[in-house]
This record gives structure tokens, sequence and C-alpha cells, in this order.
């Protein structure tokens, strides 16, 4: 095109638009990747139980992700287009010195795109790694022959009393089940931290170092649910009757909000 007369300023545009066009369709093509690796990842139940992983490709990330192809189109675009703006049409077809830089900066421009591609393709295999690995690791609870259940007060006029003892008549109905062995009710399933609550609480003789408050992820749970889910209680006991309302309030806390937030290893009676 030189040698026919097209402009210097005709010869950069051309290859900054090619360079541009590949970008933003190498972009487009991770875009539909990721949405269909998200859509994916939401139906692959975690440890046999129904959790929620809380992602998604919205409106903003497509942007993010099209102006990134667009940037990166241009950064390495433009380098190549300078140079051959500059490129005397006789040298060109002579193979003359040119040749020599244009080679030289090519393979540092595919060097550093593999670099990066290499960064990118080893950061998705430690997450495919990572998940994997908690799809066989202990959770800590049992999972196997857990069957889940749901019901849902929405729309209906019920007090606190009325919503117990409709649990309470609930699970001893299914207790009566010979099929089934133990029964409890929670307000969310294990590990699904977008499902829990965080409740701000007092820790008795803690101090805090600095400005804030203390919170925690809570689940609402029945009398048996650690029987049902195969928890271990390592200290005290478990919940007061479902009915017992004359009990005072009652929290149970695992090992991770003892070592984080009792130096001394006791929480028992401390909780406000």
């Amino acid at each position: 095109r030189l040698a026919l007369g097209a402009p210097p300023a005709r010869i950069a545009s051309l290859l900054l638009a090619e360079t541009v066009i590949l970008a933003l369709i190498g972009a487009a093509a991770g875009a539909l990747v990721a949405a269909w690796g998200t859509s994916a990842l939401k139906l692959l139940p975690l440890t046999g139980l129904p959790i929620r992983i809380q992602t998604s490709v919205d409106a903003t990330g497509l942007a993010f992700s099209m102006g990134l192809g667009l940037l990166c189109g241009l950064a390495v675009g433009a380098a190549p287009a300078w140079m051959l703006a500059r490129v005397d049409p006789l040298n060109a077809l002579r193979a003359g010195a040119v040749h020599a830089a244009r080679s030289g900066l090519r393979a540092t421009l595919m060097g550093a795109q593999v670099a990066l591609a290499l960064v990118v393709l080893v950061g998705a295999a430690l997450f495919l790694e990572s998940f994997l690995d908690t799809r066989t690791a202990d959770p800590g609870f049992e999972a196997d022959g857990v069957l889940l259940a749901a019901y849902d007060f929405t729309g209906r006029r019920t007090d606190a009393p009325s919503q117990r003892q409709f649990a309470q008549r609930l699970l001893d109905r299914l207790d009566g089940d010979p099929d089934i062995e133990r029964a409890a009710i929670a307000s969310s399933v294990p590990l699904d931290i977008h499902g829990l609550p965080s409740r701000v609480f007092t820790l008795e003789g803690r101090t805090r170092t600095e400005e804030g408050y203390d919170e925690a992820l809570t689940n609402v749970v029945t009398p048996g649910y650690f029987d049902v889910m195969g928890i271990a209680l390592v200290e005290g006991s478990d919940f007061a009757p479902l009915l017992d309302t004359n009990a005072p309030a009652q929290v149970i806390v695992n090992e991770e909000f003892v070592r984080r937030f009792a130096a001394d290893g006791q929480a028992i009676g401390r909780l406000r």
C-alpha cells in the first residue's frame, strides 16, 4: 500500500482498526465464556447442598471487559502502526534494516502477550483446583443422606408463637416417620454465607483495639440441628426446647468464633 502511494496515516489507521476489531471480538468472546461459566457454577452444588454462588456478568462487567479490550487493542496496535507509518517502501521491498527492527518489536509484543495469557491461565487453573477441592473436602458436617425441604410464611399473618408451634408440630410429625432418623429446622443451609444474616454482638471482657463493633454470621436453628448435621458440641449443651418460652436467649458459636474473639478460649456465658 505504501508502494502504491497510500499515506502513512492511512496505513496506521488501518492497522489500528484491525487490531481494535480483533481485541473487541476477543473481549466479546471472553464475556460470553464468562457468562456461560458463571451460569455453570451456579448449577454445581457444593458439598451436596444448594449453596448459592453470588456471581454474574452484569452490564458493568460487560462494559469493563469491552473497554479493556479496546484499550488493549490500542496499546498493542499503537507501536506497530507507528513503525509501519515510518517504513520506507523501497527499504521494505528490499527487506532492509527496518525488517530487523520490526522483527524485534514483534517478538517483544508476542512475548508480553504470551506472558499475560499464562498469568490468566494459571489463575484460572488455581480457581478450578480450589473449586474442585471444595467438592471433596470435609465441610465439618454430614451432607450424605440429608434431605432438604422448605416452607414459607410469606403472605400469612403469623406471629412468633404461632410459628414456633407450627415448627414443633412439623418436627413431631417428621420424628414419628419411621423412614426419617432425625429432623431439624434452620433458616439457612450451612456455608451459605450469602443467605446468612450478620448480627452485632458484645462479648463480656473483650476490648476492641479499633473503632467499630463485632459482628458475625448467624443461623437460626431448632434443637437437634447439630445432631442432624453430625456436628459435635465441643462444650456446653444444645438449645432449650422450642416451646420453652421461659428459657433465656441462647447462642452456640463455633471454634473459629472462640479463636477470633475469645482470647482465653472461654465464650460460654459471655455473649450479649
